[in-house]
């Protein structure tokens, strides 16, 4: 079926161009809500861009169905703000050395049970694989789903994710969730304030240093399986239910990692 968007590196002749930059100069890309049976609707895409060497930077994209999707390799995502998309803010569907930079994503509007409503689903095709993706300084605020969602989808697990100095509050959901991903570093980021919890890392290879997960509906840290995850110097106060909790962790290293005022335990460490 056909997509719409705004804007795409899809050439006539079917292939991608390459070494595209897309400079807005603080700029907008509005897409338009529909109303439909009484419930309210965005369409397409505002940035559709796939392909090498793809730089997207100073631009404001709202009200789009997903207001930003990138693959492809060599990507760079930088002073960017999507806002109120209907299935996600932005997407990611395949590639390697992919970085969101300085940029924010908010506000996402579930249009139906089935979307996502994350700031970020990074979520590979069929087949596909997202490798070596950061995000740095970023901010994950206010969505109907997940903040920053980083799962396998159809593809395979992604590979090396780096998240470092970011921001996930308010979502509806939890603030980071990283579900099968293998080799995940989270460098000071804070997640706070959000439905369910702070951080929910189900991986392999993991480093949690220096993250704060305060306030949050249900835990500030959620390890639910994975292997060799290590929380250093972490601060995980005042959520609903517990500080830190694992289940069934081969390999868990808790340092200089503290939990206060926890609704019903400051650490609850599962393992069979």
């Amino acid at each position: 079926s056909n997509i719409y968007c705004i804007l795409t590196t899809l050439t006539t002749n079917g292939t991608f161009a390459t070494n595209v930059v897309l400079n807005g100069r603080g700029g907008s890309l509005v897409g338009y809500h529909f109303v439909t049976n009484f419930a309210t609707k965005s369409i397409g895409h505002g940035v559709l861009f796939n392909g090498e060497g793809i730089v997207v930077t100073n631009l404001l994209l709202s009200t789009f169905k997903t207001c930003l999707s990138v693959g492809g390799t060599n990507i760079t995502v930088a002073n960017v703000m999507a806002t109120a998309g209907g299935n996600n803010t932005a997407a990611v569907t395949s590639g390697k050395n992919i970085s969101f930079v300085d940029s924010i994503f908010n506000n996402c509007q579930r249009e139906d049970e089935n979307s996502p409503a994350a700031g970020i689903d990074v979520e590979p095709n069929a087949d596909e694989t997202v490798e070596d993706i950061s995000f740095t300084r970023c901010v994950f605020d206010g969505n109907d789903g997940i903040g920053l969602y980083i799962q396998k989808g159809a593809g395979n697990p992604p590979l090396n994710v780096s998240i470092v100095d970011c921001l996930f509050n308010g979502n509806q959901k939890h603030g980071l969730v990283a579900a099968y991903v293998i080799g995940l570093g989270i460098t000071n980021s804070i997640s706070t304030s959000n439905v369910l919890s702070g951080f929910n890392i189900g991986v392999t290879n993991a480093v949690a240093k220096g993250c704060v997960g305060n306030s949050n509906g249900t835990y500030g840290m959620f390890v639910p399986g994975g292997n060799n995850v290590i929380i250093r110097n972490g601060v995980f106060n005042n959520n609903t239910i517990y500080g830190v909790y694992t289940i069934d962790v081969d390999g868990l290293g808790l340092w200089t990692t503290t939990a206060t005022g926890n609704g019903v335990e400051d650490f609850n460490i599962n393992n069979s």
